[in-house]
């Protein structure tokens, strides 16, 4: 996944938001998988190591990615509930409207209420269709159509002072991101909101978990086509209303397929410090966190690292080659 998805996943966001009406959003979208070539070793050749460029482009690739998978559904999932919020106060099932940009398109959202109680109940649906729907960050083109379909409903999902919870559903066919990048595969993800008993929403904590069994991802760059493929992904974060920080309690998954800069890949990613960031990433950069990327050659620990003066990524590997820079060189990879 090329690393322009973090902003693709913000104009997304912004997009669906816009013509809904409803939602309270979520921190800006992330970066994809790729990086690393992860041939194998046979016949006693170990296997190859990598440059410093390619290690850290592996670092960064692997905190966008696990950031990422969440993230992009999540605001789909946001902002369904946003919808329905919307579409229940104006009684009303379907809404159709400009992205907000130049040349925009349109999104057309609609909710599939079942039994007609304005009420989310197992079985219930948001559709969102996004038609060239370009946001006003950048030129970024989302193109798709995508439907959450609610299991697993404890109490009223949408009375804000009640403590409630749901299994979203989320498959994406085709569903393009800049006009070439094609994301396929299904992801879940089990939302529980906690108001501690208060009308007061200022203390409520959400619990999130996601997960895709396989998540593939196609695009074309300079005229030649990439793959890459995520499979058993797993990620478990809470977010509290209080302090507007999401930490992240696990994070896990293995990557392969075909990158620009490092050819074949196959990676296992996996979280070895707890993930904090503010509630807006794209204005900040993460408060912790470290990932261990392991290939068939070598180990590459990723690490954020601030200090009073400086928010710095470490990003080592055990072929003995090191990187440091701040957060901003980092991200602009």
């Amino acid at each position: 996944m090329k690393k322009h998805i973090k902003t693709a996943g913000s104009v997304l966001a912004l997009a669906i938001l816009a013509a809904c009406g409803g939602g309270d959003g979520s921190s800006s979208g992330s970066g994809g998988s790729g990086g690393g070539d992860g041939g194998g070793s046979g016949g006693g050749t170990p296997a190859p190591l990598y440059t410093k460029q390619q290690m850290e482009w592996a670092g960064h690739e692997s905190f966008y990615t696990s950031v990422g998978v969440t993230q992009i559904p999540g605001l789909i999932a946001q902002a369904s509930l946003g919808f329905v919020r919307y579409a229940v106060e104006h009684d009303i099932t379907t809404d159709s409207e400009e992205c907000d940009g130049d040349s925009p398109g349109t999104v057309t959202a609609t909710f599939t209420d079942g039994n007609g109680n304005h009420k989310i109940d197992n079985g219930d649906k948001v559709t969102f269709k996004l038609v060239n729907c370009r946001g006003p960050v950048g030129d970024e083109l989302v193109d798709g159509t995508v439907t959450i379909t609610y299991s697993n409903v404890t109490g009223d999902l949408l009375d804000g002072s009640a403590s409630s919870g749901a299994t979203m559903t989320i498959p994406l066919a085709d569903f393009k991101l800049d006009g070439s990048e094609t994301l396929n595969g299904t992801v879940v993800i089990d939302y529980a909101r906690d108001t501690k008993d208060t009308v007061d929403d200022s203390d409520d904590t959400l619990s999130v978990q996601t997960t895709a069994d396989q998540l593939d991802i196609g695009y074309s760059q300079d005229g030649k086509s990439y793959a890459t493929r995520i499979e058993d992904y797993s990620s478990d974060y809470t977010y509290g209303s209080e302090t507007r920080l999401y930490t992240f309690s696990a994070i896990g998954y293995r990557t392969s397929g075909t990158d620009p800069l490092l050819g074949a890949f196959n990676h296992t990613v996996k979280m070895t410090t707890p993930l904090v960031y503010w509630r807006d990433l794209g204005d900040g950069s993460p408060d912790a966190g470290a990932f261990e990327t392991k290939t068939p050659g070598e180990t590459i620990t990723t690490t954020i690292v601030l200090t009073d003066t400086e928010d710095l990524v470490e990003i080592k590997s055990t072929s003995g080659l090191s990187s440091k820079m701040d957060f901003a060189a980092f991200d602009d990879l």
